[in-house]
C-alpha cells in the first residue's frame, strides 16, 4: 500500500465515480470521507439526502459493489454515529479497510470485537483483505487507543480539529503526537489525515507516519497528477513508499 492516499469527500455516488476515474492509474489506495453530520461536516454520500440513501441500500440489496472497488484498496472513513452499522455497509460495497473514530462509541474494544468476529478479522492477518482502523482526535490522548491497539491493524490521528471538512487548517499538535506514539509502540501502522500538505508532509514522515491521507492538498491543485506524483517522491525520500 502506497504511502499517499488521496481522499474523497463527496455529495453524490456520481461524483464519487468521477474522483475514482481521475484517480485511476496514479495510485493503489483512496479514503471515502463518510460523513452523517453526526460528528461534524455536512452530510456525504450516501447520508446527503433519501435519494442518496435509498441508492445506496440499491447497491447492497442488489451484490453490487462501488465502481472502482476492483482498481483500488477502498477505505472508507467512518465519521457517523453508527460505525458499526456503517461498516457493514461499507464492506459490502467494497471497501476493504474501515476506520472507526473513539468518541463516536461508548466501548471501543467491543466494537472491534463484535467487527471481527463477523468479519472473520484478525489483526495483521491478510490486511489487504480486510483491515480495520481506530482514528484519533488533534490533541485527545492517545492512552485511550491503549485497550485496541491488539486488535487494530493501524491507527489515524487527525491532523484538523473539525472533521469531516476538507480544507481545515493543519492542527502542529498531531506531529508530536506521531512522534510519541509511535516511539512508544514502534510497529503500530500510523496515518495522518487532515490538512496534510507538501509543507507539513516531510515533519510527519519523520515523526513516524507511515501513510498520509490527503484531499484538499491533492484536489485544490491545477495539475492532479503531478501533485500525487510529488508527493510519492517525498514519501521515497523518506524511505516509506510501500512500507
Amino acid at each position: 500500500m502506497g504511502a499517499i492516499v488521496p481522499a474523497i469527500l463527496v455529495k453524490t455516488r456520481k461524483e464519487l465515480e468521477e474522483k475514482l476515474t481521475r484517480l485511476s492509474g496514479l495510485v493503489d489506495s483512496v479514503q471515502i470521507d463518510v460523513v452523517d453530520g453526526a460528528l461534524g461536516g455536512a452530510p456525504t454520500w450516501p447520508y446527503t439526502d433519501e435519494r442518496c440513501t435509498h441508492e445506496c441500500t440499491e447497491l447492497i440489496s442488489g451484490g453490487e459493489m462501488l465502481a472502482g472497488s476492483d482498481r483500488f484498496r477502498l477505505e472508507a472513513d467512518l465519521m457517523v454515529a453508527e460505525p458499526e452499522k456503517a461498516a457493514d455497509a461499507w464492506i459490502a460495497l467494497g471497501a476493504s479497510r474501515v476506520t472507526i473514530h473513539a468518541k463516536s462509541v461508548q466501548d471501543l474494544p467491543a466494537v472491534f470485537t463484535r467487527l471481527s468476529a463477523r468479519f472473520g478479522h484478525e489483526k495483521g492477518f491478510a490486511p489487504d483483505m480486510l483491515a480495520f482502523g481506530v482514528a484519533l482526535g488533534a490533541g485527545e490522548d492517545f492512552s485511550v487507543l491503549e485497550p485496541v491497539l491488539g486488535q487494530v491493524d493501524y491507527v489515524q490521528l487527525m491532523g484538523i480539529r473539525h472533521i469531516g471538512v476538507q480544507g481545515e487548517p493543519f492542527d502542529e499538535r498531531v506531529i508530536e503526537t506521531v512522534r510519541a506514539l509511535h516511539a512508544k509502540h514502534p510497529d503500530v501502522l500510523i496515518q495522518v489525515d487532515g490538512g496534510v500538505s507538501l509543507a507539513n508532509a516531510p515533519k510527519l514522515l519523520a515523526a513516524g507516519a507511515s501513510q498520509l491521507v490527503i484531499g484538499s492538498a491533492i484536489w485544490h491543485s491545477t495539475d492532479v497528477p503531478a501533485r500525487i506524483h510529488e508527493l510519492q517522491e517525498l514519501a521515497l525520500r523518506y524511505g516509506m513508499y510501500n512500507r
